[in-house]
């Protein structure tokens, strides 16, 4: 699995995107399902201010990821081959 975070808050197709740059240039390319691929906002409400979001956001990422890397209460700190 691969976890993308975007240190600008924007939709995933928005031009100022890192997600949208690193699909065009290599995650696409590379022989990765897409549902591998979990990124900070993988279903991106429509007009939403994301600034004012960006706490919510983060947290909803958090639980994702403490969810896909299945952590639990005696080891909670989740564990990344790669940052």
């Amino acid at each position: 699995k691969v976890f993308f975070a975007n240190e600008q808050v924007v939709p995933l197709e928005h031009a100022d995107s890192n997600f949208a740059s690193a699909m065009d240039c290599f995650l696409s390319k590379a022989s990765i399902k897409r549902s591998q691929i979990i990124s900070i906002m993988s279903l991106p409400p429509k007009d939403v201010d994301f600034a004012d979001m960006t706490p919510m956001i983060s947290s909803i990422y958090e639980a994702q990821i403490l969810d896909e890397l299945e952590t639990n209460a005696t080891d909670p700190i989740p564990r990344f081959d790669l940052i």
